[in-house]
């Protein structure tokens, strides 16, 4: 996979996030994880997703799945002692 392919996928990925979403992964850039995580990622991933004009492969976009209809209703909860 090419970094552009991946950078594309990424940037998919990021535009499937609901606003709220959106909203958190945005405020952790100035957080201690996202600048580690910036560190990590470099300059290269960290533009990926402010470029919004970038073009998107419509062929490739990835379609999001509903990840809740999985889960239980209800979560367990344990009582710690």
């Amino acid at each position: 996979m090419e970094l552009d392919e991946y950078k594309n996928i990424v940037r998919e990925r990021y535009m499937a996030l609901t606003d709220e979403e959106k909203t958190i992964a945005e405020s952790m850039s100035d957080s201690p994880v996202g600048v580690v995580l910036g560190k990590l990622f470099g300059p290269e991933m960290g533009d990926t997703l402010m470029d919004d004009s970038a073009p998107i492969d419509e062929t490739t976009v990835a379609i999001p799945t509903d990840m809740t209809r999985d889960m239980p209703s209800e979560m367990p909860t344990e009582t710690v002692v």
